[in-house]
């Protein structure tokens, strides 16, 4: 089997049914394994000829009687893909770029460049751009959060209220699309009545108990 996430993938092999001679072809043909591979057998086969797998370096052996254990399987993956997203981190905090554009999606920057937007999102959480904004799914520049509180300060002025729903709809006009993030970086909240998003208003920071952000620190 193999699994896969955000362009890491991780080779599985189940070993269950066996005969002799078949368990040692299969152990003969592991060791010859050159990339990592997860090894789940079942315990009632032959151990001892299996406890010569432990040793290499690039296999990893979980055992099991009916069923193989979830547990085991998802944190050989989680340590794959950590190991690969440090690597990936650290390439993308060294890669050669000047961000130029109002608005980046780590997915699509990371298939951009070839890694993980769950690499490209910790890289530029750590260390962001300068005149950028971290949002959930992008960096936001400065400049375009001013563009958008701008707009919403004149809608409000305009309709003595702004409803969440047109709210979104402004921010994602914007290609912007974490309005939440947008909203709380420039300082609103959002006033509920209900879980209906029609009735829900967007209110100004003054209102908040926090002064009005005409500028983006």
């Amino acid at each position: 089997f193999s699994l896969e996430k955000e362009g890491v993938k991780v080779y599985m092999e189940i070993v269950g049914f066996w005969t002799v001679e078949y368990l040692l072809r299969k152990i003969e043909k592991l060791k010859k394994v050159e990339v990592n591979m997860l090894v789940a057998a079942n315990e009632t086969l032959a151990c001892e000829k299996l406890a010569k797998l432990e040793k290499h370096a690039k296999l990893n052996v979980i055992y099991y009687r009916e069923k193989v254990p979830l547990s085991p399987v998802l944190q050989h993956l989680e340590e794959a893909f950590r190991q690969v997203r440090a690597k990936q981190m650290e390439f993308v905090k060294d890669f050669p770029v000047v961000f130029t554009e109002p608005v980046l999606n780590f997915e699509e920057f990371g298939a951009r460049i070839g890694v993980s937007s769950e690499a490209v999102k910790a890289a530029l959480t750590e260390k962001p751009p300068q005149d950028y904004i971290v949002m959930s799914k992008g960096l936001v520049r400065k400049d375009r959060l001013e563009q958008i509180e701008k707009r919403i300060e004149e809608q409000i002025s305009l309709k003595g209220r702004l409803s969440l729903s047109e709210a979104v709809k402004t921010i994602e006009a914007d290609g912007v699309e974490d309005a939440a993030g947008a909203l709380e970086a420039l300082g609103y909240r959002i006033n509920w009545h209900g879980i209906d998003a029609e009735k829900a208003e967007v209110v100004r920071p003054e209102f908040s108990g926090r002064p009005i952000r005409r500028s983006i620190d």
